[in-house]
């Protein structure tokens, strides 16, 4: 893909807001909704920079040892805990990430909050806070979850980004069309057809913010 400008004046303008949010969870499983990892990035739309950003790993569901060997990606565990010792990412326990998550929330007054695929995020958050019904601070309540796949068209409607897709295998198992996944948009905007998406929240919150400023600065009317 040629570089683009990304004007990020125009998207303050049309979003009407001076940051975007952009949130991803780890579950257990695709059934198995429960999150044990939750990141996020909060973005200035006006100075162009992050201004606040954590991943949280899920004290009372990490640290349940038999759940986390049913996780899909179980295997990423010594990456967590490499995360957590360097500082990168802390565990807490869930009611002090929510806490966390909409104190930001409100301190940069969040409107414009999105995920990839976001239906997954919100059923997962959904699912999680059905396990703590004490607990006050939920996201959902905060803000609406907005799907950055609803952004994408100007994107995969590119002329060569089939082509990209297909001469580096970026296609899907069922339909064998080019995938819409987000590593597969993140292979062709950067022209990295090897790049492999890390799957922990905060790192795919990387490549997901890029993917939505990529699609927002193509999109006239958002």
């Amino acid at each position: 893909m040629k570089n683009i400008k990304i004007d990020l004046e125009k998207i303050k303008k049309e979003l009407n807001d001076n940051y975007i949010m952009v949130l991803d969870t780890e579950t257990i499983g695709l059934t198995n909704r429960i999150i044990y990892n939750l990141g996020y990035k909060i973005f200035d739309l006006i100075n162009g920079k992050v201004v606040a950003k954590n991943d949280f790993v899920v004290q009372q569901f990490y640290d349940n040892k038999p759940l986390m060997m049913t996780a899909y990606y179980k295997d990423k565990k010594p990456l967590y805990t490499k995360l957590m010792k360097g500082k990168k990412a802390k565990k807490e326990k869930w009611g002090k990430i929510m806490q966390v998550v909409c104190n930001d929330i409100k301190k940069y007054q969040i409107e414009n909050c999105f995920a990839y695929n976001s239906n997954f995020d919100i059923k997962s958050i959904q699912t999680t806070m059905e396990l703590f019904p004490r607990n006050k601070n939920n996201i959902l309540d905060y803000v609406e979850i907005k799907d950055i796949m609803k952004y994408i068209d100007p994107i995969v409607n590119c002329e060569d980004f089939e082509k990209f897709a297909i001469d580096n295998g970026n296609v899907s198992d069922i339909t064998g069309k080019p995938s819409k996944s987000a590593q597969s948009l993140y292979r062709y905007i950067t022209n990295d057809p090897t790049f492999v998406e890390s799957h922990t929240a905060l790192a795919d919150c990387d490549i997901e913010l890029d993917i939505l400023l990529t699609a927002l600065a193509f999109t006239d009317k958002l």
